[in-house]
C-alpha cells in the first residue's frame, strides 16, 4: 500500500477537513477501511484516510456522528442527503438503499463522493 493511502489518527484539532475521514465508535471498521483502500485504488486516488474515534454523545453531537461507521470525503458525508439528518449519537449505523439497510455505505455513493472531490 502506497504511503499516500495509510492510515493514521486524528490531527490536531482545527487543522482543517481531511480528503477521507472514517468516523467510528467501538470497534475498528476493518471491512469498510479494506472496500475503502480498494476502491480508492480502483480509481486511482492518493488519499490518506484518517481514523476518527467518537467516543462520547458530546463528542458525537459536536462532529454530527450519525453511527458507525461513517465515511466522508472533504468533509461531507457520503450519504445522499445526510446534511438534512439530525440523529446524532453513539450507535451502529445502517444506509437506507434500495436493496435494504446495509451497514457500509453504497459503493456508488463513495465513488460519486471521491469523484465528485476531484474537481
Amino acid at each position: 500500500m502506497s504511503r499516500g493511502r495509510d492510515c493514521y489518527w486524528p490531527k490536531e484539532a482545527g487543522a482543517g477537513e481531511d480528503r477521507v475521514a472514517l468516523l467510528r465508535w467501538l470497534s475498528q471498521p476493518r471491512a469498510a477501511l479494506a472496500d475503502l483502500h480498494a476502491l480508492l485504488g480502483r480509481f486511482g486516488i492518493d488519499a490518506q484516510v484518517r481514523l476518527v474515534a467518537v467516543e462520547s454523545e458530546d463528542a458525537a453531537q459536536r462532529k454530527r456522528f450519525l453511527g458507525s461507521p461513517t465515511l466522508r470525503v472533504e468533509g461531507r458525508d457520503v450519504e445522499p442527503g445526510a446534511e438534512a439528518r439530525t440523529d446524532f449519537g453513539l450507535s451502529c449505523r445502517l444506509y437506507p438503499t434500495s436493496s435494504g439497510p446495509p451497514g457500509v455505505p453504497p459503493e456508488q455513493w463513495v465513488a460519486a463522493a471521491l469523484l465528485a472531490g476531484r474537481g
